[in-house]
Order: structure tokens, then sequence, then C-alpha cells
């Protein structure tokens, strides 16, 4: 294939594909702009790598797949980056004996020993 005919077949994905892509990015990520970077990337992934693919991948279904990576990615990133900010934002979690239970809003300085038994019953627990 000559440099022409490729750009041409690239083309053609592109405008057949990126408006379905873009939606598909986008009910996961809720960002346009986000949705369509995923996809010029995952449809440049895709054309740098078709040679090693076998001739009867569905391109559509490949690129998808691609861009699902690209979005679950981004808001495990997203959700990490919150995480770390907003600590408090989070439900902590409270052992004892291997079962993890919530604590919220509690105070008591003894959640950091290994002693839940101390606030069993009160308003900062719940076995539910």
């Amino acid at each position: 294939m000559n440099k022409n005919s490729e750009l041409t077949a690239f083309n053609k994905l592109f405008s057949d594909y990126k408006e379905r892509f873009v939606r598909f990015a986008y009910t996961y990520v809720r960002d346009q702009a986000v949705a369509e970077d995923f996809v010029i990337d995952s449809l440049i992934y895709y054309w740098e790598n078709r040679h090693r693919l076998d001739e009867n991948t569905n391109v559509p279904a490949y690129v998808l797949t691609t861009i699902k990576h690209k979005c679950l990615n981004y808001l495990q990133h997203i959700r990490l980056h919150e995480e770390v900010e907003n600590p408090t934002k989070h439900d902590h979690i409270f052992k004892k004996n291997g079962i993890f239970r919530p604590v919220a809003f509690c105070n008591h300085s003894w959640h950091d020993t290994d002693d839940y038994d101390k606030c069993k019953g009160s308003r900062c627990h719940s076995d539910t």
C-alpha cells in the first residue's frame, strides 16, 4: 500500500467511526475533550499496530476495546487522585478480626489499636 492509499484508508476509518466512538467514550468519562483524545489516540494506536493483528480482526471492536480501557484507566486515575486530595471524603475502614467495618465520623483514638469493641454499639459503627 502506498502512502496516499494508506492516508485515504486511515481517513475513511476516522470519518466512519469517530463520532460513534466519541459518544461511546463520553458515556464513561463525561468530558467531550477527553473522549475525543481517547478516540484519536486509540485510532492511531490501532493504525500503528494494524500489521501485528490478524487480518480477520474486527477493527471497530478492537478500537472500542482500546477506548474502553483508556476510559477505565482514566476513571481509576481520577478516583485515586480524589482519594489522595480528599481522604475524608471516602469512608475509612476499621479492621477487627479480619473483618472490615466502616468508621463514620468517629473521633475515638483507639481505632488505631485493634479494639473495635470499645466503639461497638456506639453511633460511630454499624454492624449492618
